[in-house]
């Protein structure tokens, strides 16, 4: 795993594949992870993407390998925004096909707004624009004290049903528990301390990339209404749902997702 030297404070490490045809010059995917995870969250998506495009998936700030912020960082997804600019900058990357997942998807959607000359399209798997008036059940904003008080894998380990599915095995219940409990307590209660000021809806107008939208018909996390309502807001944009209950279907379904996002870049590529 390779790193980049971001800035003074950020030293963000990344996964990079590529297996497209060696005569080619591939375009890149850009996957973004959410809260409590890593790069290693895309690995079902990787033998799907990478034999097109270049996939890179960076650790965000304070997560993975990447720097972890001192307990005075004032997280925003702002700056993880920034973070991500900087990382493709860095890497001379003009344009990338951006998917993003949970709060992944929050950055991709600020990501997509801000910077629409480096969103060849965008895929959001499950991603808040705002943390409360969702609709959902899920109270997100209930995260940061259930760090503090139970600690990353106890919090893990209670959400994880909901954050899967009801379908999933207990083997893959278990793997993402131990896999999100490697992550440090303060990144995790830093970026869920500023969930009560996610709020997205008057920046989704301002996205120009070909959108598509995944969700689930009984996700935790938003109702369909609010997932139309988000959807419907984005001017080239579509909505895909799938049946069942995972309020994290990228990591529930993974390569049913890494397909219609494929099926939807390739008709959408600009």
């Amino acid at each position: 795993m390779p790193a980049v030297q971001i800035d003074a404070s950020l030293s963000m490490y990344y996964e990079d594949h590529c297996f497209s045809d060696p005569w080619r010059q591939p375009e890149v995917v850009l996957l973004i992870h959410g809260i409590a995870e890593s790069s290693v969250a895309w690995f079902g998506w990787v033998p799907h993407l990478a034999r097109e495009f270049r996939v890179l998936r960076p650790d965000l700030r304070g997560f993975g390998r990447s720097t972890i912020p001192g307990k005075d960082f004032k997280w925003s997804i702002e700056i993880l925004v920034r973070d991500i600019k900087n990382f493709l900058d860095f890497l001379e990357i003009n344009s990338a096909h951006v998917i993003g997942a949970k709060i992944g998807g929050s950055i991709a959607f600020q990501f997509a707004a801000q910077y629409p000359e480096q969103t060849r399209t965008l895929t959001v798997v499950s991603g808040p624009v705002s943390a409360s008036g969702t609709g959902g059940s899920l109270d997100l904003l209930s995260f940061p004290n259930r760090i503090r008080k139970d600690g990353i894998r106890k919090w893990a380990a209670e959400t994880q049903r909901a954050r899967l599915g009801s379908e999933v095995p207990e083997e893959q219940i278990a793997w993402w528990t131990n896999m999100m409990s490697q992550s440090k307590p303060d990144s995790c209660i830093g970026i869920t301390s500023v969930l009560d000021q996610l709020s997205l809806f008057d920046t989704l107008e301002r996205i120009q990339a070909p959108t598509l939208i995944i969700t689930t018909d009984h996700s935790s996390l938003q109702s369909l209404e609010t997932v139309r309502e988000v959807q419907q807001k984005i001017p080239n944009s579509e909505l895909l749902i799938l049946q069942g209950d995972s309020y994290h279907i990228a990591a529930a379904r993974p390569d049913e997702c890494a397909i219609r996002a494929m099926d939807f870049i390739a008709r959408k590529r600009k």
